[in-house]
């Protein structure tokens, strides 16, 4: 996915930038068995909950907004103001 690919690209290149994110579809993880997503992740299988998604971003060092509302202090809080 591509948060996977941001997660990795942000380890593997120790990057600084302050990057913040915010993961839509979090219900999902509430309803097992149903497939959400475009046609490739429905195809392919490739399904990582919208939990794994964060978790995966978070432990790379990336700011994850629990909610929408969250990204302006979280914007804030990387840019130091």
């Amino acid at each position: 996915t591509a948060e996977a690919e941001l997660a990795r690209w942000t380890q593997e290149h120790k990057s600084r930038l302050p990057i913040v994110a915010f993961v839509a579809g979090r219900f999902m993880d509430e309803m097992p068995g149903m497939s959400f997503g475009h046609a490739g992740t429905v195809v392919n299988k490739k399904v990582d909950s919208p939990a794994d998604k964060m978790r995966r971003m978070r432990e790379a060092g990336i700011s994850v907004a629990e909610e929408i509302g969250d990204i302006p202090s979280l914007v804030r809080e990387r840019i130091g103001n």
